[in-house]
């Protein structure tokens, strides 16, 4: 359940939930918003299949374990 100031509050499922806090953590990384917002408002023809990762370098690379 999320409350407001006024003393009225909104019940979630837990799926919701967990989607607005994915949401409100994504917002918070600085420049991450704008490109989310530009993503969702391309034309599925216009997409890649490939995710052309920023850089050239897929996530994790060079990384050793």
């Amino acid at each position: 359940m999320w409350g407001g100031f006024d003393g009225y509050g909104v019940a979630l499922t837990d799926e919701d939930e967990a989607a607005v806090e994915e949401k409100l953590a994504l917002q918070s990384i600085p420049g991450m918003a704008e490109p989310i917002r530009e993503g969702m408002a391309t034309p599925v023809e216009e997409c890649s299949e490939e995710p052309g990762w920023p850089g050239g370098q897929e996530p994790g690379a060079g990384i050793t374990t």
